[in-house]
């Protein structure tokens, strides 16, 4: 879930497969991803069956242009109702500073690498494949065109890494199968909804990851400040 360092060598190298979908989906896909590098938004995220996790849910905030993100997460660990409990954690990046407090115990602190977004989709132009065209919805009042398709190896990979904002390690979790289903603005291009699909394996044991994301506030710009306390 979140970018790694060598992203830019490992994509560069991955012939994009032939695509069963129109070009208008291709279109679309490639539309959105530019739009989620360059344009502020706003997004709010579920994620459920995360190996460790009962729940994540929370919001993400992003400005390209003012170089300014914010996350926060609320999420509940344990396997029973009895270990359970919830963990929240906070991120705000501004241009190369990034703070971090987790509740509990709170308190802000410094850190060298920022949020990642829930589901990186300025980074994965090159790793969708079995691209298919779905039906159009109306998504909060606007017209939208729905993409399904899966990842390719490197998408997978880009998946895999850890993501910071986790207050519980993922290691050893290895993906084997991504799907994806977006439902991007028939006006502008801008993505509106998703829902992805993970399934792989996490120290042994099979899991689904099930992640919906509702994406708007497209445009407004982020005017953060450092936190205190």
């Amino acid at each position: 879930m979140s970018t790694h360092p060598s992203r830019q060598s490992q994509s560069a190298s991955v012939a994009r497969p032939s695509s069963s979908a129109s070009p208008l989906a291709d279109q679309l896909l490639a539309r959105a991803a530019h739009l989620a590098a360059t344009e502020a938004y706003r997004a709010s995220f579920t994620a459920r069956g995360m190996p460790g996790f009962v729940q994540l849910q929370g919001t993400w905030a992003i400005d390209p242009r003012h170089r300014q993100r914010q996350l926060m997460v609320q999420e509940t660990l344990g396997a029973s109702n009895a270990g359970r409990m919830t963990v929240t954690v906070q991120f705000i990046a501004i241009g190369n500073h990034v703070w971090l407090q987790t509740i509990p115990p709170g308190g802000w602190r410094s850190v060298s690498q920022p949020p990642s977004a829930p589901f990186p989709v300025a980074d994965l132009t090159k790793d969708y494949i079995d691209i298919q065209s779905l039906p159009d919805r109306m998504v909060d009042g606007r017209l939208t065109a729905g993409v399904s398709a899966m990842l390719n190896v490197a998408g997978l990979a880009l998946l895999e890494q850890p993501a910071p904002q986790t207050a519980l390690s993922t290691g050893g979790l290895r993906l084997h199968r991504v799907r994806v289903e977006l439902w991007i603005g028939r006006r502008h291009g801008r993505l509106r909804l998703a829902t992805v699909t993970e399934s792989g394996t996490a120290q042994g044991h099979s899991f689904t990851i099930v992640e919906r994301l509702r994406y708007f506030d497209w445009g407004q710009s982020l005017s953060l400040r450092p936190p205190t306390g």
